[in-house]
Formats: C-alpha cells, structure tokens, sequence
C-alpha cells in the first residue's frame, strides 16, 4: 500500500505536528500506516488518542527527511500498527527496502 500510494500516515495532534510514538528514547516505536483508515481506526480504538489526527507524509519527504531526523537512526518504526504492537515493529532499513520493493 505505501509503495502504490507513495505515502505514509503518521498521527499527530491537531495543533501541532507532533509524532505519535509508543514511548520515550531509545525504545521508542514511532507508528505509521498505510493508509489513512487504518491510522484512523487506530486512534478511535483508545479514548486517549482521539485528538490525534491523520497526516500524510510523501514517501520522498518520509525516506529523505524523517529517517534520520524526525524518526531517529535507533527508533524502530510501528508498520500498521495495532495494540499488540511486537509484530509490526521494523527498523527504517527493513520499511525502505520494503516499499522500495514493493513489498510494504
């Protein structure tokens, strides 16, 4: 789905364009999907995350500018991430090769 849309969802909060993450330094996961519904779906399955908002971010702009920088080199990344969380985590070597294959 990213390597067709060419695009990845975060949440953020409406006010800002902060991150949703699942935690703090280096065991942070930051959460992306592959679509907007399922970003969505996500957030209104906890009571907690309902300000959080969809943003789509460019594959271009997401491999270029956020691997590295927004997303740090140590963070794993959340794939379509659900609330058992352990079977999407990924690092940004295995999403880029991923999408770049076609794969994700």
């Amino acid at each position: 789905e990213v390597a067709r849309g060419n695009a990845v969802w975060v949440l953020r909060h409406p006010t800002d364009a902060a991150v949703y993450s699942t935690g703090v330094g280096p065991q942070s996961t930051v959460a992306v999907w592959s679509s907007s519904n399922r970003a969505v779906r996500y957030a209104n399955a906890d009571p907690r995350l309902h300000e959080l908002r969809p943003m789509e971010v460019p594959w271009h702009v997401f491999r270029r500018a956020w691997i590295g920088s927004t997303i740090p080199a140590a963070s794993e990344i959340g794939v379509n991430w659900e609330a058992s969380g352990a079977a999407c985590h990924a690092t940004t070597e295995e999403i880029v090769a991923g999408v770049e294959k076609n794969a994700i």
